[in-house]
């Protein structure tokens, strides 16, 4: 740690960089290589059925994933 500098990081607090994930834990998903983030055309879980997404991401104070999709 730098001298008359704070941790900036691991908290929520005004002028924290903090990267925040709201979980909904009640959202049923089945992954699919259709649907995912990737460049690839396969996923190895295509097919399973998966209990609990991410609402909502924030990332430096930025929102990168909410219900529209990653921005």
């Amino acid at each position: 740690m730098l001298i008359g500098r704070r941790c900036a990081q691991g908290r929520i607090a005004v002028g924290s960089d903090a990267d925040i994930v709201i979980w909904d834990p009640t959202v049923s998903r089945v992954l699919s290589a259709k649907t995912h983030q990737q460049k690839c055309d396969f996923n190895v879980f295509d097919g399973v059925q998966c209990r609990g997404a991410p609402w909502c991401v924030l990332s430096a104070g930025c929102v990168v994933l909410d219900e529209d999709g990653v921005s």
